[in-house]
């Protein structure tokens, strides 16, 4: 049951959790399942991937119609030479690809919605993604939210499939050994809560910030601890010297996979208040790094918005709080830092919530079960 995954602009070493998503269903589908086209700007080691990859420089979203033609005589020459069973679409922006495929190869395909791309459709003048996205065999949404988007723009219910991302459980773990982190960051002592995200409004690192000088008059021991890269960067510093905060927090930058479950194992509570921002077709469809930091044991505060509600079971395995006020994230924070019963309460049940629903190998039988369903009908 050969698939090709089709990517151009989401698969490591590219950062987040789209790329995130879409290589932890490659990586944990059989090594003869899988093979992956894609595009040569996202990396041109062939030998960080233990599956098979393919790529073309003309895969690009500014290709011009003969490197069009280059990528698809490409794409024909891969479905016949490997025997493909089964397209995967990174998002419905790529799928557009088989709407000419199909004339020529015969194979059900999918496409993967995550949330921001499917907004951006409603106003794209571009159709061939919704003619793309109505023929598509299987839509595979990250969230019930998203799933809603798509039924919103007329997709029939019977094609959508919600299949939430899954988490690692066995590297995103409580007790991995992180003193030696603590000591190099000076950590000891404080309180930590931690944001993990690209810098953009929408990950809501302003909010918590603004919320820092509330926090602090009750628990002056805290730290806040940003890693990520991104536009808002000096924006967020500049909000850091507007509100006296700075020697509250640290901006950390960017930081492997491999290190990531050393800082969710050495904070206290994870914060994420993602906001819609509907003006710009900005959202957050699901939110991994919540349930990686609940893999770890922690409790985790996230903003009441989007498909956040399928990452974090309120009052169950995290908080869920108004996005949009400083006052409300500040009230959840000292409300789990006062309660460390409670808020280890939430972490261990957000692990056994991962264990139990949310892990790698829990979604990638799903996804093969609807592999086997679309084969078994051709």
């Amino acid at each position: 049951m050969k698939t090709l995954l089709i990517a151009r602009d989401y698969f490591p070493p590219q950062i987040g959790g789209i790329s995130r998503w879409l290589f932890d269903v490659c990586i944990n589908l059989p090594k003869e399942e899988v093979i992956c086209f894609l595009s040569s700007h996202i990396c041109k080691n062939k030998d960080i991937y233990p599956f098979k990859v393919y790529r073309s420089r003309y895969f690009s979203a500014k290709s011009s119609y003969f490197g069009e033609m280059c990528t698809l005589s490409k794409l024909f020459y891969i479905l016949i030479k490997e025997k493909i069973k089964i397209i995967q679409f990174e998002t419905v922006y790529v799928s557009y690809l088989a709407l000419y495929l199909k004339k020529f190869y015969s194979c059900p395909y999918i496409i993967y919605a995550h949330g921001n791309e499917i907004l951006s459709l409603r106003y794209s003048q571009w159709s061939k993604p919704f003619k793309a996205l109505r023929k598509a065999n299987k839509i595979i949404a990250n969230s019930y939210y998203v799933k809603s988007l798509l039924k919103r723009m007329g997709i029939k219910d019977s094609k959508i499939e919600v299949i939430h991302p899954g988490v690692n459980c066995e590297k995103f773990r409580p007790n991995v050994r992180c003193d030696d982190l603590k000591e190099k960051l000076g950590l000891s002592g404080k309180k930590v809560i931690l944001t993990v995200g690209n810098l953009v409004k929408r990950k809501g690192h302003d909010k918590v910030i603004e919320a820092l000088p509330i926090i602090i008059k009750e628990f002056p021991n805290i730290i806040y601890l940003i890693i990520g890269k991104g536009r808002d960067e000096e924006y967020l510093k500049k909000i850091v010297e507007q509100k006296k905060v700075s020697k509250y927090v640290k901006f950390l930058g960017y930081v492997s996979d491999e290190e990531l479950p050393k800082y969710y194992n050495l904070c206290d509570i994870f914060i994420m208040p993602s906001r819609e921002r509907l003006d710009e077709n900005d959202v957050e469809g699901f939110g991994i790094v919540c349930i990686e930091a609940s893999s770890c044991a922690k409790p985790v505060i996230a903003g009441k918005s989007g498909g956040m509600d399928n990452a974090v079971v309120d009052g169950q395995t995290g908080l869920l709080v108004n996005p949009t006020s400083s006052i409300d994230i500040a009230h959840a924070l000292i409300k789990l830092l006062k309660n460390e019963k409670y808020a280890k309460f939430l972490g261990q049940n957000g692990r056994k919530y991962v264990l139990n629903n949310l892990s790698n190998k829990i979604m990638i039988n799903k996804i093969r079960k609807i592999f086997f369903s679309l084969i078994t009908k051709q």
